[in-house]
């Protein structure tokens, strides 16, 4: 069988639309048949696709496109691909992606003729929401997705707390999810967001993205195990988190000293390896996670006030240039300068949650009274 597939977004955009014309026209492609996309993508095509891409046809070619076809699919309709079928009488398949509607759902001239001509067409959605809200029968039919790319890795760390995957246009709520997550946020719930893909809400939601957030200069880090900030001579510095990630700004003034505070929330010693500018602040050179670092007790706080130089002396961090920076003037390198970061370690085989060993040990064998009660003497 000849399949035409018009997909109005393709490859190279990212999104789920484009992935699944992708996947269709592969797995057709796979059971034998003959296909070919048309697109008003521009953009170059994979080398290992078995099926033709035509981008943005003109009428020519667009006609000739609908007579070769024994069967025309549309991912989405699309008025710019259909018009053929007003001369070229071809079986005609429309599988609904979305709603056919504005975002306050209201109809415009488009929407309403793409509503009408659904009447000549075989529908399909991709869920029984957006089956309901059209004007004709569709069968549901969920997605396909790629199962050699999404598939468990147990190799791969989960060091993301949330994924948005998917074609940044409005309807698909991506700048809800930051919405959410602000008001998250202010509720004390901090969550770290990477979205990926592309399309026309890309600029808006980067700028969504970078719009920073004044925060408390002490936040929880390692799972709420410490809090830590950067003091000033005055107090805690103003601090700003940006939306979608964990990373927090500071801002400090041209050659003035800070101090990194830490604060142990758990209830066993923690050890704390710390680093400034790529440099490890016990002994000034790169830094490590096998370096050891200071170690905490329960509910106490402690300042960093430099890098150590000596076991009574150490150099103190100052804010100042990228070239006046002491990674700079001491080796030379100034790749991670204006970055500090902190590993925090319990200690092996205790829940820093609970109370710790010896202290448990204790409790058994405390005494209700310091000392034992005398004897009373016999007369």
């Amino acid at each position: 069988m000849k399949i035409l597939l018009s997909s109005h977004a393709f490859y190279p955009n990212l999104g789920g639309l484009e992935s699944v014309s992708e996947v269709l026209a592969d797995e057709w492609v796979r059971r034998g048949h003959e296909v070919r996309v048309v697109t008003l993508t521009p953009g170059a095509d994979k080398p290992e696709w078995g099926f033709e891409v035509v981008r943005q046809p003109c009428a020519g070619e667009s006609m000739y496109l609908v007579r070769w076809s024994d069967v025309f699919f549309h991912n989405n309709i699309s008025l710019q691909t259909a018009w053929p079928l007003l001369f070229v009488r071809r079986p005609w398949v429309v599988a609904h992606q979305t709603w056919i509607a504005r975002l306050d759902g209201s109809l415009n001239w488009q929407d309403r003729l793409k509503r009408h001509i659904l009447r000549w067409a075989t529908n399909v959605s991709i869920s029984r929401a957006v089956a309901k809200s059209l004007p004709v029968e569709s069968a549901v039919i969920a997605n396909p997705y790629r199962d050699d790319l999404f598939r468990p890795m147990p190799e791969v760390v989960r060091d993301k707390t949330l994924v948005f995957l998917g074609r940044l246009v409005s309807d698909k709520g991506a700048d809800l999810l930051i919405d959410a997550l602000k008001l998250l946020r202010a509720d004390g719930v901090i969550a770290d967001l990477t979205i990926i893909g592309s399309g026309p809400e890309e600029e808006r939601l980067k700028a969504m993205a970078r719009e920073p957030e004044r925060v408390n200069g002490m936040q929880e880090a390692a799972g709420g195990l410490v809090e830590w900030g950067i003091k000033g001579r005055f107090g805690m510095l103003t601090a700003y988190k940006e939306w979608g990630n964990s990373r927090r700004l500071v801002a400090g003034s041209q050659d003035s000293t800070y101090s990194i505070r830490i604060k142990n929330r758990s209830r066993s010693p923690l050890e704390i390896v710390a680093s400034v500018d790529g440099l490890d602040v016990m002994d000034g050179t790169a830094a490590s996670y096998g370096k050891r670092g200071y170690v905490i007790p329960p509910g106490e706080t402690f300042d960093i006030d430099g890098f150590r130089t000596s076991h009574h002396s150490v150099a103190a961090f100052k804010f100042s240039s990228v070239n006046n920076s002491y990674a700079s003037l001491r080796h030379g390198d100034t790749r991670n300068v204006g970055v500090i970061g902190l590993a925090v370690f319990t200690e092996k085989g205790v829940n820093p949650w609970t109370w710790m060993p010896d202290e448990v040990s204790r409790r058994v064998t405390a005494q209700p009274f310091a000392t034992p009660p005398r004897q009373a003497s016999g007369r």
